[in-house]
């Protein structure tokens, strides 16, 4: 599971947080998720459908740990505009 939940408390995971396509970052962006308490990798190699699109993570505002981008299709950041941490 691309998304990997470590907390049944709420419908944001905790932990690590691995985005490998562009419905996974949908997904995950549907979650309305401020915070992600670990790492987030964002890494479509290998994966389709590529992601090309970071605006459903607009509600992202921490990344309490590592964050990466590996997308060769992204054109943009747009949607990560109020990640602050």
């Amino acid at each position: 599971e691309a998304l990997e939940r470590s907390g049944a408390e709420s419908s944001c995971p905790s932990g690590d947080v691995f985005l490998a396509n562009q419905d996974d970052v949908d997904a995950f962006g549907a979650l309305g998720c401020t915070t992600v308490t670990g790492n987030l990798y964002i890494d479509d190699t290998g994966s389709s459908p590529k992601i090309t699109d970071l605006t459903p993570l607009s509600s992202l505002t921490t990344v309490e740990g590592i964050f990466r981008v590996t997308a060769s299709q992204l054109g943009s950041l747009a949607g990560l505009s109020s990640l602050s941490t």
